[in-house]
C-alpha cells in the first residue's frame, strides 16, 4: 500500500514543479527573477526528502521515550515568541522565529509534537481512556496549553487544526463522546 502512495507523492510533486516551471517564463516578463519559485520549491523538495527519510529511519519507540522533552522544547518554542524583540512580525502577526535569515514557524513543529505526546499518553493509559482524568482532562490541558498558545499568536487557523488533531487522536483512542461534545459545544459558543 505504500508504493501506489510513495508513485502518487512523485507524481504530484512533477506535476507542481512542472507548473512552476511553465510560470518561471512569465516571472521574468513581469520585472521578476528568473524560476526563483521553482528554485524555492525544489530547495523545500530537498529538504522534506531529507526530512521524510531520517522519521522513516527513525525507531517510533524513540518519540515514545522523547514525548515529554518534545513537548516542552515545543511550548518554549510557541512562548518565546511573546517576548518582545524575539518574534518576528509579518503581515500584522508574530508567529516566526528568526535564525540567521531562515524563519520558522513553531505552531508547525507544535502541531506535530501535540499529536506525539497525545499518541504516546493514550497508548501509556490505554485502559484508562474511558476515565475523566486519564481520557479526557489531563490530554486536554496538554492540547489546550499547545491551542493556547498557537491562538494567542492570533494564528487561528492554526489553533482550529491543532484542536481538531487533538479532538481527532482523543475520539480515536476512546475518549467518551460526550466529554468531547460538551467541550466541543462550549468551544463553538464561545466563538460565535
Amino acid at each position: 500500500a505504500s508504493i501506489p502512495l510513495l508513485i502518487a507523492v512523485c507524481l504530484l510533486v512533477a506535476l507542481g514543479l512542472t507548473m512552476l516551471a511553465s510560470t518561471g517564463y512569465f516571472a521574468e516578463e513581469g520585472g521578476g527573477e528568473d524560476y526563483f519559485t521553482l528554485r524555492k520549491q525544489l530547495v523545500g523538495l530537498s529538504l522534506g526528502t531529507v526530512g521524510c527519510i531520517f522519521c522513516a529511519l527513525l525507531d517510533y519507540n524513540a518519540l515514545l521515550r522523547w514525548r515529554w522533552y518534545l513537548l516542552a522544547i515545543a511550548t518554549v518554542a510557541l512562548a518565546v515568541i511573546y517576548i518582545p524583540g524575539v518574534g518576528v512580525k509579518i503581515n500584522g502577526a508574530t508567529r516566526w522565529l528568526s535564525f540567521g535569515g531562515v524563519r520558522l514557524q513553531p505552531s508547525e513543529l507544535a502541531k506535530i509534537v501535540l499529536a506525539i505526546s497525545l499518541a504516546a499518553w493514550f497508548s501509556m493509559h490505554e485502559l484508562k481512556t474511558k476515565t475523566l482524568l486519564h481520557g479526557f482532562i489531563i490530554p486536554g490541558a496538554i492540547a489546550t496549553l499547545i491551542v493556547g498558545l498557537i491562538g494567542g499568536e492570533v494564528d487561528l487557523g492554526n489553533a482550529l487544526l491543532a484542536a481538531l488533531i487533538a479532538a481527532g487522536i482523543m475520539f480515536v483512542a476512546g475518549t467518551r463522546l460526550i466529554y468531547l461534545g460538551v467541550t466541543g459545544g462550549l468551544i463553538a459558543t464561545s466563538l460565535y
